[in-house]
């Protein structure tokens, strides 16, 4: 019995190592292409698969439809750039491979349960306060001795926060 189960275990290892080696070269495409053109027919031929084939192996495997992997590595692409640059909204859609600015912003309201204008506003709100904060922190560090940094430190972000 115990070396049955340990069999099965190893099959199973053996199973997932060859499913790891045919997803690799998807993952692969989605990464060289997701900003572009993802086709489901190349998706698939490089799986050496139909792809009603594909789309049910690829589920299998990730636990999510292809589309939806293709929007995650979008809303991602999209999520950096809205708080690493000031492009505008439209054409960080573009450039994350949505071809239309409407759908863009349903599938990140959907996903982040904001709009991308508050999500880029709320973090730049964020990232504010914590700069604020981080160098009230650094001034009370060296110009006060160990109890009164402590003490001016309490006070800077009593009054930050306030």
């Amino acid at each position: 019995n115990e070396d049955a189960r340990l069999d099965k275990q190893m099959n199973r290892a053996e199973q997932s190592r060859a499913e790891q080696e045919r997803i690799k070269p998807l993952f692969a495409y989605l990464v060289e292409n997701f900003r572009s053109h993802v086709s489901l027919d190349e998706a698939s031929g490089i799986a050496h698969m139909t792809p009603n084939a594909f789309c049910k192996y690829f589920k299998k495997i990730t636990r999510k439809t292809f589309m939806e992997t293709v929007i995650e590595y979008r809303l991602n692409y999209a999520t950096q750039q809205l708080v690493q640059t000031d492009k505008p909204i439209s054409d960080i859609s573009f450039e994350s491979g949505f071809g239309d600015v409407s759908h863009f912003y349903k599938m990140f309201k959907n996903k982040m349960h904001q709009s991308p204008l508050n999500y880029r506003k709320n973090f730049m709100r964020e990232f504010d306060g914590a700069e604020i904060k981080a160098s009230a922190w650094n001034f009370a560090y060296t110009k006060c001795s160990r109890r009164r940094r402590l003490a001016g430190v309490f006070k800077i972000n009593y009054l930050i926060i306030r």
